[in-house]
């Protein structure tokens, strides 16, 4: 199941990694938490939030071009070495009781256009450090890693922010740390041969280039069309589980915690069963099958109002939703062109700009016809979507192995 891990290499990444997203989830609960200490207003930590999330839908087409057109090791050097110093900047305000609100607003954009490069430059950089035959299961254990740094990296910060010796100052400096010390990782960290160099052309030109190589071969654009009606219309309701929680199963706060970890925990299984998975050949087909039973999952969802029932189809349901991505990855990686690799996972990446998005409409959904109409509709809608894109696309895009 961890057979990538063999690979000394890859191991060297994944501790670099484990590194980088830990502080990262830390950071989310951090960052809130003092936004709210300093201002006692929740529109401030939306208004954090927002500053983070806004550069990755802005840059990360244009990301995946410098991804392709420079080396990914300089690329993710940079960008943490950046995320670690404004990290650090942040950790000294703090101290020093200078920090605002605007300051966390202004860290946030920086630090959120530092990672809209370095993801699709992490992401392209995996063929480069580990062999192809081990390609499949170091993306699932690459994503079960970043699972299980979604379940630690809140707690730890928790726990840490309560340490009188330590507050949320000293929570900052280790994030910082942290930071370097991925950095550091990635210096010495030899990686493969990477594209063969090409011509440049314009920024804007190469975006296009990038468009046009996903829209011609229906490898990619089968999985990056199926990852926007899944995005999209499926994942969503994650948004909506705390009025899912008291509307419908009329629980509390401890009632949805459960829900989140629970579905967290449904994740990380999802990314393991991936990695027992590698020798599959259809994936593609694995790929369809998961998206249409977290589809009908979903619908269940809809329909139920018992607890525990509840409990179990969502770790299912985030069981399936992560395979179902970490699947899409892991054929955009193997499909792609070494040269168009950045490119194309940026594209991918911008398939989650849609989940903020289609909050918004399936709430106003919600207010009018009801959750449970919502989630049911939702749930159709990936069914149809995904039924929609089989039928038109090239039978082997879907059932065949390339």
């Amino acid at each position: 199941m961890f057979i990538a891990l063999s690979d000394p290499r890859f191991r060297r990444f994944v501790i670099g990694m484990l590194f980088t997203y830990i502080p990262m989830t830390m950071q989310m609960v951090t960052t809130g938490y003092l936004a709210y200490q300093l201002s006692g207003r929740a529109t401030d930590l939306g208004l954090v939030a927002l500053a983070w999330g806004v550069p990755g839908l802005l840059l990360t087409l244009v990301a995946g071009v410098i991804a392709d057109r420079y080396q990914r090791q300089q690329i993710l050097l940079v960008t943490q070495l950046g995320t670690a110093l404004v990290t650090f900047v942040v950790a000294v305000l703090v101290a020093s009781g200078l920090i605002a609100v605007w300051q966390l607003v202004l860290a946030g954009a920086v630090q959120g256009t530092l990672f809209a490069f370095n993801l699709p430059a992490r992401q392209g950089a995996l063929p480069e450090v580990v062999p192809e035959r081990y390609l499949t299961n170091a993306v699932a254990v690459n994503t079960s890693f970043f699972n299980l740094c979604r379940v630690l990296g809140p707690s730890l910060a928790g726990l840490l922010i309560a340490i009188p010796a330590i507050g949320i100052a000293g929570v900052y400096a280790l994030m910082a740390l942290s930071f370097l010390l991925s950095a550091l990782l990635l210096v010495r960290l030899p990686f493969g041969k990477a594209a063969a160099p090409r011509p440049r052309q314009a920024l804007l030109r190469e975006v296009g280039a990038g468009l046009r190589y996903l829209r011609s071969d229906p490898a990619l654009w089968v999985p990056i069309a199926l990852a926007f009606v899944f995005v999209g219309f499926g994942l969503p309701y994650q948004n909506l589980l705390p009025v899912y929680a008291a509307a419908v199963l009329n629980v509390d706060a401890a009632g949805l915690g459960a829900l989140m970890t629970m579905q967290g925990v449904g994740a990380l299984i999802g990314s393991l069963a991936l990695g027992a998975l590698a020798e599959f050949r259809q994936k593609g087909v694995l790929l369809l099958a998961a998206g249409l039973l977290f589809a009908l999952l979903l619908i269940a969802v809809a329909f139920t109002a018992h607890f525990l029932l509840a409990l179990v189809l969502l770790t299912f349901a985030g069981g399936l939703s992560n395979l179902s991505m970490s699947l899409n990855n892991t054929l955009l990686l193997l499909n792609a062109q070494r040269e168009y690799v950045g490119r194309v996972m940026s594209i991918s990446m911008f398939t989650f700009s849609l989940m903020p998005l289609m909050a918004l409409p399936m709430g106003a959904l919600a207010d009018l016809a009801g959750l449970t109409t919502t989630f049911a509709a939702a749930g159709v809608l990936v069914i149809v979507g995904s039924a929609l894109i089989v039928l038109l696309a090239p039978r082997e895009a879907v059932f065949q192995e390339r």
